[in-house]
């Protein structure tokens, strides 16, 4: 194979010499000079900073001798080289580089035939997709005939080993580069275009007018499609969260936050670390660790895959998590022709960055949880309910034997995807009995701690003030004739507050018209924080200072109340006095009232509640522990879907569903029909018809009418399987996605 060096840039350098000693001699006489952005002088300083990240290389096709071949260059600007054999009448496009950096795959077309990759070819005609090492060597076939989803897109490491990509057929496989063996990850091709799915298994990228990122079923292996954004050349991150694309004609170059379906700008059109005239924008791509992003830019407009526009390369530092950029980006290609679709490498690999193993993506399971230790102490831990799969064990205070407390879900309060409790701001969970041993036990010590993992659906619920409406999340021993109880944590006005009843507090209470302490956090929506509050009364702080003296003498000492947010202390306060002794035996509530007032919209879970005051490592070790339990979960993303009823099952009576309180419904959508690519797409919703024995108004819904939807995959939902379906399901035998309703 030749491996030539690009004469177009190396011819260059004697001019470069004259042109920087006839610069110097201006700048020596203060004549300004405007930066040089075509040499590659300019920019070798910007080389070394790239490359001092770690070893790493940026190849592209490129028409510089001709043919399109592909071509590289290291970090450091050095090593400028063809990769792909030279191929009579052949170009090649569509680079990828494996994940280790040791190979890439590219596939070979006729010139004449460029365009249109992603359609059915002749059967004289072949696309084959081919394997090569980085080094050039090792050049062979993966796939005779090979087709990409539109433009330069042919697929997707899942790992070193294996990729997804699409066959002659229009089917999206699963290929071992190095068996050759392979299994569809579609049930059907489609006649023209057709999807690459992400190594997590939860979206497809694809073209339906414009690009779509879809969710994609790996149970019925379908994709639903969804929405369309107004681009091209999408494509999708190894870690399952993220999307990228280019906005418009010459950008921008954009982002879309999978689980949310919001889209950012990661490049603008008038970006200030462009370099002069060089802001029309195609190409983009991320490097296999995500801290690279690499595109094209020309330095006028003009079509993105125009023979003869001159298209350069450049590679920018990014962060992993946000894909913001860091630094400018530095250019690496010089030719006056065209230098495109680049994808990118920097070391260490992306196993430095990957949730999930090599084994567990082949075969398509969620990594194992981490079982860590939480909570750390369970020294007078009165109550616990991690969630609902856990077993939540606590010594009972009468017999001193292990036990744990049932939930009864009150209106329409169900469990999520992770086991944990889910409102509405239309109900409760109250907890079997706890109450009153939670009650008992923390009147004893005169102190209490109140833990718990708290996501608020909205930062406007309940209200502040004389006239408090709260929204409560966890309720204390409330009495059956519905006076204040005991305790309440509780958001109002986008705040956390308390309300603490003691014996000496009470009558100031009344005539304050408050009891509510204000914990000094706002909240934010839909942001998981973990919440520790512990109160002393004095009799508690006395007895802990071995103090003595009248009941009357250690009342008039005031308590303490700590608050911790996210394991570090954010407040404290002797504003109170008194002890527990007014504390009455009462329920244990989550999440409102059990007749759905002063009810609150969020996810709970890992809620501990102890009859003692917690230390600040103690609570800084919960927090670590559980926060491990969270991220050591496979993220679940939600779908935003317009569907149209085409079908739906009869929803029972409540006394048609024996012991259970609760029932699931199946109805059927079909989605809008995008082209005669992509036409209509039916696919199933399981929504709950009934919740704690009442109907939750989906019988209202009509046949032929047009809904939003927010879904998540039934398959991502393991707590449905213990539930009882509709007693009339649609037609099983259609293999159909199928998803959750998590809006209602």
């Amino acid at each position: 194979m030749s491996r030539r060096r690009n004469k177009l840039e190396l011819n260059r350098r004697p001019t470069v010499r004259i042109l920087a000693g006839v610069l110097l001699s201006l700048m020596m006489f203060g004549v300004a000079v405007a930066a040089d952005y075509d040499s590659p002088d300019y920019w070798r300083d910007d080389w070394k900073r790239l490359a001092s990240r770690g070893e790493g290389f940026v190849v592209w096709e490129s028409n510089r001798t001709g043919m399109y071949r592909i071509w590289t260059r290291k970090l450091d600007g050095s090593d400028l080289r063809q990769v792909s054999p030279d191929e009579k009448d052949r170009s090649h496009y569509c680079a990828h580089i494996s994940p280790d950096g040791k190979r890439l795959v590219y596939m070979s077309f006729p010139e004449s035939y460029w365009q249109d990759g992603f359609q059915p070819s002749p059967k004289e005609r072949k696309n084959p997709m081919h394997i090569i090492n980085i080094d050039g060597t090792g050049d062979r076939v993966l796939l005779d005939n090979a087709r990409t989803y539109q433009e330069h897109r042919a697929a997707i490491w899942y790992d070193d080993d294996e990729i997804t990509c699409i066959d002659e057929n229009g089917v999206t496989i699963q290929l071992n580069v190095d068996t050759g063996k392979s299994f569809p990850l579609t049930k059907v091709g489609l006649p023209e275009f057709g999807w690459l799915i992400n190594p997590t298994r939860t979206f497809a990228c694809g073209r339906a007018i414009w690009i779509t990122f879809s969710p994609y079923d790996s149970v019925t292996k379908t994709v639903t499609p969804s929405r369309i954004y107004g681009g091209c050349q999408g494509y999708l991150s190894r870690d399952g969260v993220w999307a990228i694309y280019c906005g418009g004609q010459g950008g921008p170059l954009r982002r879309v936050h999978l689980a949310t379906r919001k889209s950012s700008i990661i490049v603008g059109k008038k970006d200030p670390r462009l370099p002069k005239g060089r802001k029309h924008m195609y190409f983009p791509m991320l490097s296999a660790n995500q801290r690279l992003f690499a595109f094209g830019a020309a330095p006028k407009s003009t079509w993105d895959r125009a023979p003869k526009s001159d298209y350069d390369v450049f590679v920018a530092h990014c962060d992993p998590n946000t894909l913001e950029l860091i630094g400018r980006p530095v250019r690496f290609s010089f030719a006056k022709l065209q230098d495109r679709f680049p994808s990118v490498f920097l070391a260490p690999n992306a196993k430095t960055l990957a949730t999930w193993p090599k084994k567990a993506l082949k075969q398509g399971k969620t990594p194992a949880a981490v079982k860590a230790a939480w909570p750390a102490k369970k020294d007078g831990l009165v109550f616990l309910w991690g969630t609902a799969d856990e077993a939540n064990l606590v010594k009972e205070p009468a017999t001193g034997k292990q036990r744990g407390y049932r939930p009864y879900f009150r209106r329409q309060v169900w469990l999520d995807h992770y086991q944990a409790m889910h409102f509405l701001g239309k109900g409760a969970v109250l907890m079997e009995d706890a109450g009153p041993n939670v009650v008992t036990a923390c009147k004893k010590t005169n102190a209490f701690s109140i833990e718990a993992t708290i996501m608020s659906a909205d930062t406007r619920q309940g209200k502040a003030g004389r006239d408090m409406q709260p929204a409560r999340i966890v309720t204390i021993g409330q009495p059956e004739d519905g006076t204040q109880a005991n305790a309440v944590l509780a958001q109002a006005s986008g705040r956390l507050f308390l309300q603490l009843k003691t014996r000496k507090a009470e009558a100031e209470a009344e005539k304050k018209g408050t009891g509510w302490i204000d914990l000094k956090y706002k909240f934010k929506k839909e942001e998981p924080i973990h919440v520790v509050v512990t109160c002393q009364t004095s009799p508690g702080l006395a007895a802990a200072a071995g103090l003595s003296g009248k009941p009357p003498k250690i009342l008039d000492m005031p308590g303490k109340l700590v608050v911790y947010i996210n394991g570090k202390q954010t407040m404290t306060t002797d504003a109170f006095k008194g002890d527990l002794g007014d504390w009455a035996p009462g329920k244990l509530l989550f999440g409102g009232l059990e007749s759905g007032k002063e009810a609150w919209s969020g996810d709970l879970e890992g809620i501990a509640l102890y009859d003692r005051a917690l230390g600040a490592e103690e609570v800084q070790a919960n927090y670590s522990n559980y926060r491990k339990i969270i991220e050591a979960r496979k993220p679940v993303p939600k779908h935003t879907l317009r569907g149209k009823l085409v079908a739906k099952a009869k929803i029972p009576k409540p006394e048609d569903i024996g012991l259970y309180r609760a029932a699931l419904v199946e109805y059927e959508y079909e989605t809008g029909k995008r082209n005669d690519s992509l036409p209509s797409t039916r696919f199933r919703v399981v929504h709950w018809g009934i919740l704690d024995r009442r109907y939750v108004g989906l019988d209202e819904r009509k046949v032929g009418e047009t809904y939003v939807l927010v879904l998540e995959f039934a398959s991502h939902n393991p707590q449905l399987d213990r539930l009882t379906p509709c007693t009339e399901p649609l037609d099983p035998g259609l293999d159909l996605p199928r998803y959750f309703d998590v809006d209602r």
